[in-house]
């Protein structure tokens, strides 16, 4: 029972550190657009922005910058099914409905219309 109890611990501790070096990897490559915050609950990604409205560009860019974790930390999205990128109330913004396959492939992408418009096929409003 003992040995049980503490290979669940172990689990759970080895889970923790994995999730907090994937949002660390998110966090860091979000730096520049000052994250309010940076939360994985479940399959949900969220990212909550200073500004008070969520637009195309600044959404993209959230976005771009949640995918490009993928180069420093292949697991950084493990398990994430949506990704959100909320205002500063946490009340509006956008949703991708995806997550490292979406970012993979967005990632293979060239920047421009093609890109924009196989990320604008799976978004939605929140």
């Amino acid at each position: 029972m003992k040995m049980v109890i503490a290979a669940m611990a172990t689990a759970l501790a080895i889970a923790t550190a994995t999730d907090t070096l994937a949002q660390a990897a998110i966090e860091q490559t979000l730096a520049s657009m000052s994250p309010l915050q940076v939360e994985q609950t479940g399959e949900t990604l969220t990212v909550v922005l200073p500004q008070d409205r969520i637009t195309h560009p600044i959404y993209t860019t959230a976005i771009g910058g949640v995918c490009m974790a993928l180069f420093s930390d292949d697991a950084a999205l493990d398990g994430i099914r949506e990704m959100r990128v909320l205002n500063r109330h946490a009340k509006y913004g956008m949703v991708a409905e995806g997550g490292k396959e979406l970012c993979t492939e967005l990632n293979a992408l060239p920047v421009g219309k093609e890109k924009a418009n196989a990320l604008m096929i799976v978004t939605h409003t929140f």
